[in-house]
């Protein structure tokens, strides 16, 4: 059995792509053309084991969808019998008649580009409305759907989709868990282009919070793009102010529209000392970051169980901090990672001096934390792809609904 990886954003599928392989099946990573270069395999690992089956398409951009001919998305994916997607995926493969197996999105490839916005793109109307109909159409047809419970906002969007296939509410294993484990992180540094910089910063500090996420905050009133970093940065400060007899650090990174209004922030706050900013990173460098850090500071707009940089956080057995509100989930979940919940500056602020006082509580946390994501995120997911692949019902009806 040959296996098509399709799309790559956020390196989720090259991770996917990996387990597939080393779990004995054939299985190739396809990279769609609009995707962004720190999404490439090569900003995911160190090595150049991904040049042996990773393929780049010349198709993909819902801009050129008309352009595109069917006869070229079904020649580059001849001969592969199972078909897992993310991205424009669905669409061009309902171009040639062919379903995915398994949808596994990301986010916007779900909730916005199945839902046409003239407003969004008048420059390229024709192509645009016609990608947004077969975008629907093609995760109608997807035989699964692997989206986890989100928040009621975003269910509220998914339903005018009308699924066809069954969707399995599971996360995706969204990273290759081997290469995250402190001991992986340790044979990777000497490759690192930020090692150094972050080890000094790390040696200069007693509280090295570490904030990845995009900043989206300022420009967009979007719901679904709202990061909420305005939040982290005013609790921290709030923190600084409290006098403690330490000197903590908050790392943020140049990613994202709001970079410029974060640090307007961060000067009129005065805490310009207690701020250090990275350059766009690489997943990989990431990883090392992470591994020097005390605290993962997620989202805390809208509320989530996973995504990208908690998982990343889980994973680097870090204490995570992010808004989380668990009445959504109860009876979603078996269980959930314990964490810092937090969605005011306030409660951001009451966190960072709870884990002052006890350190080795968030410790235990981060190590519980990673526990819970390689067995539910890792393990239990990729249990689940598999019977899905390999036509085996048994034990996917029950996260099924």
């Amino acid at each position: 059995m040959k296996v098509a990886c399709i799309g790559n954003m956020n390196n989720n599928l090259c991770a996917l792509a990996r387990y597939f392989r080393d779990a004995g099946m054939d299985t190739h990573l396809f990279l769609l053309d609009y995707e962004h270069s720190h999404f490439h395999p090569s900003a995911d690992m160190f090595d150049l084991a991904y040049q042996k089956y990773t393929h780049q398409l010349a198709w993909g951009h819902p801009f050129r969808f008309l352009s595109v001919s069917p006869d070229e998305v079904a020649r580059d994916l001849e001969g592969y019998d199972k078909l897992v997607g993310c991205g424009t995926a669905p669409a061009f493969l309902n171009k040639i008649g062919r379903a995915l197996d398994l949808f596994v999105p990301y986010g916007n490839d779900i909730y916005e580009y199945p839902f046409f916005q003239f407003h969004k793109n008048p420059k390229h109307l024709v192509h645009y409305l016609s990608f947004s109909s077969s975008q629907r159409d093609g995760i109608r047809k997807a035989r699964y759907v692997s989206y986890d419970e989100t928040n009621g906002i975003h269910e509220r969007k998914l339903a005018p989709l009308r699924l066809g296939g069954r969707r399995i509410r599971v996360p995706p294993p969204c990273l290759y868990a081997p290469d995250w484990e402190p001991g992986a992180v340790l044979r990777f540094c000497h490759r690192s282009h930020w090692y150094e910089e972050l080890a000094k910063i790390r040696a200069a500090s007693d509280l090295v919070v570490f904030h990845h996420c995009s900043q989206r905050w300022a420009s967009f009133r979007d719901p679904f793009l709202n990061k909420g970093n305005d939040k982290l940065v005013r609790g921290f400060a709030e923190f600084v102010g409290l006098g403690r007899a330490i000197n903590p650090v908050l790392i943020m990174v140049e990613y994202g529209p709001d970079v410029l209004a974060t640090k307007r922030l961060v000067s009129d706050l005065g805490i310009e000392q207690f701020v250090r900013w990275l350059p766009q990173m690489h997943r990989k460098e990431i990883r090392i970051a992470l591994s020097l850090a005390d605290i993962v500071a997620g989202e805390f707009g809208l509320s989530y169980v996973t995504y990208g940089v908690v998982n990343e956080g889980l994973a680097s057995a870090k204490p995570v901090m992010h808004h989380r509100d668990d009445e959504l989930y109860l009876g979603q979940y078996e269980a959930l990672y314990p964490m810092i919940n937090a969605d005011s500056p306030g409660r951001i602020a009451q966190g960072l001096a709870d884990y002052v006082q006890d350190p080795v509580r968030y410790k235990r946390m981060g190590e519980e934390g990673r526990r819970w994501f390689q067995g539910f995120v890792i393990e239990r997911s990729l249990r689940l792809y598999l019977k899905i692949l390999q036509g085996d019902p048994r034990g996917v009806g029950k996260d099924t609904r």
